[in-house]
């Protein structure tokens, strides 16, 4: 039988157990038209995207007021014209503002110099939005590209929430004794995963049906109960347009009443972790992070 760890003294502020960063993907039509441009025909689909911005997004901001949880949101630069009347909203309602690149890019099949065009864009684009200067990047999809780290910091972002290799926040390499601090997360606290179906396209490929509200429910709050007990940061994922429906938002109700019920729990946006954990030595030698190092030292520079 494995071991549980017991949480580290001291890892979180006030006291605090754990750490709960609450984020939403606000891609909008762009999670359909950011891969595949060709398909900007398909009204029926792409509304299904743009609800979000309708209902979905002022049902989630709606809960976030009432219960007093910061969040994070990550938008492509592009949509902030689109949708600036909505992303002042959340600006001003106190929610940290993130990017996930310009147009949803996958970086890794990106030069060099459209990698470092689509970071600057999608910098200048959330700058128009909130003056802040810690803002976080997420990637969109694929993998992380060598070098990438060190973009990111160039294009003037503070932190990034795009890996999966651990538990806590730790430091990507970014070459000349930088590093830059992600804030991962796991792919069972992504409402997406769960619940988006759509029938043509098929999205996602393979899934006939979604899951059960309850089961997704007892599994988010089975993922909570396990930071809980080991100390660690949890990261949630929500998109407008899934969890905020009528009857999702109720989902989200319940977990964040669950994560606000004992007081243990760091409720906090994904800056304020990562200006935290800045504070806290490297990862460890068995990090994945460490492990890519020894095997490919050039590839994290």
């Amino acid at each position: 039988m494995t071991r549980a760890l017991s949480p580290t003294p001291g890892r979180w502020p006030e006291g605090r157990r754990y750490a709960v960063v609450v984020t939403v993907n606000f891609d909008a039509e762009l999670a359909l038209l950011g891969p595949d441009p060709s398909l900007a025909s398909l009204e029926k689909t792409l509304s299904i995207f743009r609800y979000g911005a309708v209902r979905g997004a002022p049902r989630l901001l709606e809960a976030f007021s009432d219960r007093g949880v910061p969040t994070t949101w990550f938008v492509p630069g592009a949509l902030v014209r689109p949708y600036r009347s909505l992303l002042d909203e959340v600006a001003a309602a106190g929610h940290g503002l993130g990017a996930r690149g310009q147009r949803l890019e996958r970086f890794d099949r990106l030069s060099e110099g459209a990698c470092r065009d689509a970071l600057h864009a999608a910098r200048a684009a959330i700058g128009e939005v909130t003056a802040a200067d810690d803002v976080g990047f997420r990637l969109p999809s694929g993998e992380w590209p060598p070098g990438l780290a060190a973009q990111v910091l160039d294009a003037g972002f503070g932190w990034s929430s795009s890996w999966t290799g651990d538990d806590v926040p730790f430091l990507v390499p970014a070459g000349d004794g930088r590093a830059l601090v992600d804030v991962p997360f796991g792919h069972t606290m992504h409402d997406r995963l769960a619940f988006a179906w759509n029938f043509a396209p098929p999205m996602p490929l393979g899934q006939s049906r979604i899951a059960s509200y309850e089961d997704v429910l007892e599994n988010w709050q089975l993922e909570l109960e396990g930071c809980r007990r080991e100390g660690l940061c949890l990261v949630l994922q929500l998109h407008p347009e899934v969890a905020g429906t009528p009857g999702r938002i109720d989902l989200v109700w319940r977990f964040l009443d669950a994560v606000l019920e004992t007081g243990e729990a760091w409720v906090a946006s994904g800056s304020e972790v990562a200006s935290w954990w800045r504070r806290h030595p490297g990862s460890g030698p068995e990090h994945p992070v460490e492990l890519l190092r020894r095997v490919s030292p050039g590839s994290l520079t």
